[in-house]
């Protein structure tokens, strides 16, 4: 009754076995940066599932680099735009494939990256 008047809830609790899985995972990257979570992110999590970094912004993301990308990895950006952050996580990693739903945004990254792999494509599919 009181959701239906326009009140949210203070707290919701969920018994979900795949919630707790993703809530393990899931790393807010100031924390990380702050150094106030310790997670070696280059290292394999315990159970083999992909970390999660949740970032607010481009520059956050960016930052999260660094910590979260190992020269030995292989990486696809989704939402790649322009490329510009593309190029940094292939510096960082082995190397980087740029994905964007848009041609002309991926025909603006090549011709601004020629050096890079950019493909037009959905992250949702």
């Amino acid at each position: 009754d009181q959701c239906r008047r326009g009140n949210r809830p203070r707290t919701v609790i969920v018994k979900s076995k795949t919630i707790n899985s993703l809530a393990r995972r899931l790393i807010h990257s100031q924390r990380l940066q702050d150094g106030s979570i310790q997670r070696n992110l280059k290292a394999p999590a315990r159970d083999g599932k992909p970390y999660i970094v949740a970032s607010v912004g481009v520059e956050e993301y960016r930052r999260s680099i660094p910590h979260a990308i190992k020269p030995t990895d292989e990486c696809i950006e989704i939402g790649c735009f322009s490329g510009r952050t593309t190029n940094l996580v292939d510096e960082a990693a082995r190397y980087c494939i740029g994905v964007d739903i848009g041609p002309k945004i991926i025909r603006r990254a090549k011709d601004e990256r020629p050096h890079l792999h950019f493909e037009v494509g959905d992250g949702w599919n």
